[in-house]
């Protein structure tokens, strides 16, 4: 991470040079706090959420996907985002330049057991 000035020059057969520099800034990438690798949740509780953190270090707008590896356990109709500047339709984070709060709500299918894996990723 950081800046740096890149400058190229290129020479001609005749020996006619042009040269041109531009600089590169490159920043850190979206980061998610922890979240409970394992969780147990009872399916006769109904919604139960768990919460974590998301920072951009420069504000920009970030999505968050997820994927579930037992859709008859956790369907996607059964995982929603919500928190600080999350639009909950789309899940897009307007701006995250400092820790975001998110809260993930998982509601299990009733009457279903099992195990399952949720991957959560911010883009």
């Amino acid at each position: 991470m950081g800046a740096t000035t890149v400058s190229i020059t290129v020479t001609d057969h005749g020996g006619m040079t042009a040269s041109t520099s531009f600089s590169i800034t490159v920043i850190s990438t979206p980061s998610i706090g922890a979240i409970s690798e394992t969780t147990t949740f009872n399916e006769d509780a109904g919604a139960q959420a768990l919460h974590f953190t998301v920072v951009d270090a420069d504000g920009d707008s970030l999505t968050i996907t997820y994927d579930s590896s037992n859709t008859n356990l956790f369907p996607s109709n059964a995982i929603s985002f919500t928190g600080t500047n999350v639009n909950s339709s789309t899940n897009v984070i307007s701006q995250a330049s400092s820790d975001t709060w998110i809260t993930i709500t998982v509601t299990p299918t009733t009457n279903t057991s099992g195990s399952g894996e949720i991957t959560v990723t911010i883009t």
